[in-house]
């Protein structure tokens, strides 16, 4: 069985990926031959920025962690947790994971800026700061990042930074730069497109992307079209990989277009039940806000989660 550093060469290699393109910005070279050869013990948050940036899920079971370090990881996915369902009131979890160990490393850092900013503008609407705050920790691990250049100018991304450069994105566009939000995210759906990515993350990757894109489209029939073509795509890539965090959110919006389109009843229905889905996964606000939505756009009287009992019961 390989260890973790033989297994991150052995991939590194058969994907024809340098050590320097690789590590660039978030280690030394020296740094990357010694976790390959197996003589250093590497940090599991940097053995996760080297994975993602091969385009490889990370392989968490092989990775050696102290208890604090432990802990961090599983606050992080309580966070990420929380956020995949709209819920940003992570406050509490973040002073957890700084005070889990006297020093967090550059790479957790990031984390912790990045969802401290989040948490930050969902709780007091600071976009423009968000932004620039935004920028800054996407520098922590690529040094020569410029706003203008929308996507970074080197080859490989690690998850972390996909992340944070999908809300520069969303923020770029909710600040009225409509033309660089666009196109930076059109940028991160053509990342997507490359081949040193596991298929897995290309179908973890693309429907986040192509729901901005489904979104952000201008109120013309034509436009309409579009959005349903991405939805669909999308749709089938969640079918296809089991991806239920957006499922329910492209199947809402396939059966919007398809109702601006004309077809109300079947459009009425696939929005009732992607509105199902995410009341089942823990999404009542995020749906009861699009009932608020679409009930008097299309003449519905969809009813909120709360005025559903059988549900509760089911869920229960």
């Amino acid at each position: 069985m390989y260890k973790i550093g033989a297994l991150l060469r052995l991939i590194r290699t058969e994907k024809k990926i340098s050590q320097s393109a690789l590590c660039r910005g978030i280690c030394s070279v020296q740094m990357v031959s010694l976790i390959e050869k197996e003589r250093r013990v590497a940090h599991w948050k940097l053995v996760d920025l080297l994975y993602s940036r091969l385009g490889e899920d990370t392989p968490f079971e092989l990775a050696a962690m102290t208890k604090s370090q432990f802990e961090r990881y599983n606050i992080e996915f309580e966070i990420n947790s929380l956020v995949a369902i709209g819920n940003a009131d992570i406050k509490k979890l973040l002073e957890k994971y700084a005070a889990a160990e006297t020093k967090m490393t550059k790479w957790e850092q990031q984390f912790f800026q990045f969802y401290s900013i989040v948490y930050e503008n969902r709780a007091f609407s600071k976009k423009q700061w968000a932004l620039d705050e935004l920028t800054k920790t996407l520098k922590m691990t690529i040094p020569d990042y410029e706003l203008s250049d929308l996507l970074p100018k080197q080859k490989l991304l690690s998850s972390m930074e996909l992340i944070i450069l999908n809300n520069i994105s969303r923020l770029l566009y909710m600040l009225g730069n409509k033309k660089d939000g666009l196109a930076l995210m059109e940028k991160l759906y053509g990342y997507t497109k490359h081949s040193w990515l596991s298929v897995q993350v290309r179908a973890r990757l693309r429907p986040v992307f192509l729901f901005n894109l489904a979104n952000w489209l201008d109120e013309k029939p034509e436009d309409w079209k579009a959005s349903l073509k991405k939805s669909e795509e999308a749709f089938e890539i969640c079918l296809k990989h089991g991806n239920l965090a957006y499922f329910p959110h492209h199947l809402f919006i396939k059966g919007y277009y398809s109702a601006k389109l004309g077809n109300i009843q079947h459009g009425k229905k696939m929005m009732i039940d992607a509105l199902t889905c995410m009341w089942a996964i823990g999404k009542d606000a995020f749906a009861n806000r699009i009932i608020d939505k679409i009930n008097p756009e299309f003449n519905f009287d969809i009813p909120h989660y709360e005025k559903i009992p059988l549900l509760d019961e089911w869920k229960a």
